[in-house]
C-alpha cells in the first residue's frame, strides 16, 4: 500500500503556499477596496472571493471573470502571477517533486552484464 510521506520540505513549501495566498488575499482585497472602487460591485467580492482570485492567478489558470483594471492591480496581478511561478517551477519540483521521484523510483544499477547478453 502507497504511504504518503510527508517531508519537511513538503510541509515548509505548503506553509509558504498557504502564508502567501493569505497576505495576496488581504491584499486583493484592500486593492479591489481602495482601486477599482468605480468598475465592480462590492457585494460580491468577500474573502473568499480573494482566495479564489491568488490561487487562479498564482497558478496561471487566469480564467478572467475577475481582473484589475487599475495599474497599480495590473501591477499587482504581476507579482502574484510571477511569485506564483516561482513556487511552483523553482521551489515545487526541484525541491519536493524531485526528491519524492527519486526516494520512489530508487533502484539499484547493474554491476554486470547479464550472461545471455549476446550481438548488443
Amino acid at each position: 500500500m502507497f504511504k504518503l510521506h510527508l517531508s519537511r520540505s513538503i510541509i515548509n513549501y505548503v506553509s509558504i503556499f498557504a502564508f502567501l495566498v493569505f497576505i495576496y488575499s488581504f491584499m486583493f482585497d484592500y486593492l479591489m477596496h481602495a482601486y477599482e472602487n468605480k468598475e465592480y460591485d462590492f457585494k460580491e467580492y468577500d474573502f473568499i472571493t480573494a482566495i479564489y482570485w491568488v490561487i487562479i492567478s498564482m497558478t496561471t489558470v487566469g480564467y478572467g471573470d475577475i481582473y484589475f483594471r487599475s495599474q497599480i492591480g495590473q501591477f499587482y496581478t504581476i507579482v502574484v502571477v510571477l511569485s506564483g511561478v516561482v513556487m511552483i517551477f523553482g521551489y515545487l519540483f526541484p525541491l519536493v517533486v524531485t526528491p519524492q521521484l527519486e526516494k520512489t523510483l530508487r533502484r539499484e544499477l547493474p554491476t554486470r552484464v547479464p550472461v545471455d547478453l549476446k550481438n548488443h
